[in-house]
């Protein structure tokens, strides 16, 4: 049996991590949790396959993250999640080549079918 694929969930609401957690382990993943930029450069370390990736958290802006792993050509499927309307900050975001950029509310279906396509799928970008 194969291990499950690692999915990294950076995001500072506990609601939403703990039901989007809830969510991939029904559906076959394993889940590894942050809350803080520190938190997920510590976890990048388990070499999580995928990371769902909040930009607004309470330590710094997952932005940073993300170039970080650009940066070092790390091997995992990135998808920003953002309710953020700032045009300005999702232009970086988009320059940086996340993955996937979904909006808040997140829709969870459309996020699934990103992770089964191995972080090909539909996205909002």
């Amino acid at each position: 049996m194969s291990p499950k694929p690692k999915v990294l969930v950076v995001e500072d609401d506990l609601d939403s991590y703990q039901a989007l957690s809830k969510i991939l382990k029904h559906v076959g993943y394993e889940t590894l949790s942050a809350a803080t930029l520190a938190d997920a450069r510590t976890l990048l370390g388990q070499a999580p396959r995928f990371l769902v990736l909040d930009l607004l958290l309470p330590d710094g802006n997952g932005r940073d993250l993300l170039r970080e792993v650009r940066d070092s050509e790390l091997p995992v499927k990135v998808a920003v999640l953002t309710a953020a309307a700032d045009k300005q900050l999702l232009d970086e975001v988009r320059a940086l080549k996340p993955d996937a950029l979904f909006g808040k509310p997140l829709d969870v279906p459309r996020l699934l079918a990103w992770l089964r396509q191995g972080g090909t799928g539909p996205s909002d970008l």
